[in-house]
């Protein structure tokens, strides 16, 4: 409803407008990477390739929010929710960052290696973990939006694992009390877990190698979940 402090663009334009909207920009995307390319003097067989994971990022990015969709049905707590989270993630957040620096490389007729696309897809995981933190905070985000859509981001899922009780975290935003309920969905061993599950991520990455300087997209998500 709110995003960076100013209501979705459907809010004020309306679904329809919107949907019109966002083709429109899809198609002069297209129009500009063509013209980036041009400009580059990227190789023909790099162009059909930048084209062709444009529309691969698409049709991840509809795919992941799909799958966003499935995940705000689920009331309670079950066994595949964080599979299922990571999937969406993956193909959301994680494809964001994979396209746009594959995109970058081709333009530069660059080579394309599997382990940058791993690297970049666990930075992706990382960053939207982040985010998800960040959503009980008024930073981008109305505070809790996402845990009053009820969308089973991480933090929730763990909030729901550990046995929370999600009614009193709206009690409490009822009353505006948000230190109150943001202690509840982000104590201690909840923020461990995301900790944890950003660490795995970072553990993947240094295993690998890549001649990309990926270091500028690194999340100081230990700083970040520390906040308060």
């Amino acid at each position: 409803q709110i995003r960076n402090g100013k209501p979705c663009y459907y809010k004020e334009h309306g679904i329809k407008n919107s949907i019109i909207t966002a083709e429109i920009l899809k198609y002069e995307t297209i129009e500009t990477l063509i013209l980036l390319a041009k400009n580059s003097n990227t190789s023909q067989e790099n162009i059909i390739k930048i084209l062709e994971k444009f529309n691969s990022f698409l049709k991840n990015v509809y795919l992941g929010e799909k799958l966003d969709l499935e995940l705000s049905k689920i009331n309670n707590f079950e066994n595949n929710l964080i599979d299922k989270y990571y999937q969406m993630v993956t193909l959301f957040t994680g494809s964001h960052m994979v396209c746009g620096i594959e995109i970058g490389l081709l333009l530069q007729n660059k080579s394309i290696d599997l382990d940058t696309k791993d690297i970049l897809t666990s930075l992706g995981i990382i960053r939207q973990i982040c985010d998800d933190f960040d959503d009980y905070f008024n930073h981008h985000h109305e505070p809790f939006g996402d845990f009053t859509s009820s969308n089973n981001r991480l933090p929730e899922i763990i909030f729901k694992k550990l046995g929370g009780n999600r009614e009193q975290v709206l009690n409490y935003l009822k009353n505006k009390n948000y230190i109150e309920a943001r202690n509840l969905v982000l104590n201690s061993n909840i923020r461990k877990e995301l900790y944890d599950y950003c660490k795995i991520e970072l553990e993947k990455y240094k295993k690998l190698k890549s001649d990309f300087n990926y270091e500028e997209l690194i999340e100081d998500f230990e700083k970040i979940l520390t906040k308060n």
